[in-house]
């Protein structure tokens, strides 16, 4: 685990659990706290949906690893979360774990995020343990950078704190039928040291999450010509990518029922698929 002692436990320094932080494991191993800053917050104020999906995940992993025990890795299998509430202002966040059950090569986990006293979401997600090594992606040098301006992709422009505190993205439109709407477009992610997970074997799954928080909540804008929020969100975990890995994800809008929306996504590498995606979005009057 990549962390730095503190008299409250451990502060959480590596790859992209230290990128989202300061996030602070307690000493029960269970509890995890975030102070909130302006890079975790949204548009309106609040935090993130993306950065509550990257705390659920980076919790239920340090925790699931745990499980897993000296020699083995947790890999996350499937994963659903509810957004519950959200608190406008900048608090202190708690993130409370609970491992449901535990066998010797599978774990089911479930997490809280509280803000200022309120549960705003919860989490269920299984974990499958596996040997350390085993399923680990190619060498990072067989993997070719993509940069803006190749193949289609551009720099994509963040507009809210907490999504340009994620870095640098690229975005492009692929060729689409015409009179489709919304128009189809995806996000790029590079994937560097700061944004790998726990042992540094592959992508974090909530920078993934964070991903398919943006790329949905703009194909949800777009249908329906003004600002959605998160409902929930369903995942299942497909495939690796290693440090240097190009991964790219791909939303459409599958339903549009009054207020509601449906965007589902794939996240692919070098063809192949990393994690499935299914959001529920409900439209919100314009600020």
């Amino acid at each position: 685990m990549h962390a730095g002692a503190t008299e409250a436990g451990v502060t959480l320094t590596g790859g992209f659990a230290g990128h989202i932080g300061p996030l602070h494991r307690l000493p029960d191993g269970l509890v995890f706290r975030l102070d909130m800053q302006p890079h975790h917050l949204n548009w309106g104020g609040r935090l993130h949906g993306g950065m509550v999906l990257a705390l659920h995940t980076t919790a239920m992993h340090q925790v699931a690893a745990d499980l897993a025990g000296a020699g083995r890795r947790a890999v996350l299998m499937a994963l659903h979360v509810d957004f519950m509430d959200s608190v406008p202002g900048r608090h202190e966040v708690s993130v409370q774990v609970q491992t449901t059950q535990a066998r010797r090569s599978l774990a089911f986990v479930a997490c809280r995020v509280i803000v200022a006293g309120r549960v705003v979401s919860r989490a269920e997600a299984s974990y499958a343990f596996e040997d350390a090594g085993s399923g680990a992606p190619g060498a990072a040098a067989a993997v070719p950078a993509v940069e803006s301006g190749g193949a289609g992709w551009h720099d994509f422009v963040a507009r809210e704190p907490g999504s340009r505190h994620l870095g640098a993205l690229l975005d492009r439109a692929p060729p689409a039928p015409a009179g489709s709407w919304p128009p189809q477009t995806h996000l790029g992610v590079q994937v560097h040291a700061g944004r790998l997970n726990q042992d540094g074997s592959d992508v974090h799954d909530g920078l993934l999450l964070f991903v398919a928080d943006i790329a949905g909540g703009r194909t949800a804008a777009r249908a329906r010509g003004q600002p959605c929020v998160t409902v929930c969100m369903q995942a299942r975990r497909l495939g690796v990518a290693g440090p240097g890995a190009f991964v790219e994800h791909a939303p459409r809008l599958r339903r549009h029922q009054g207020d509601l929306l449906v965007v589902e996504g794939d996240f692919l590498h070098q063809g192949q698929p990393l994690m499935a995606v299914s959001t529920l979005w409900k439209a919100v009057p314009l600020p």
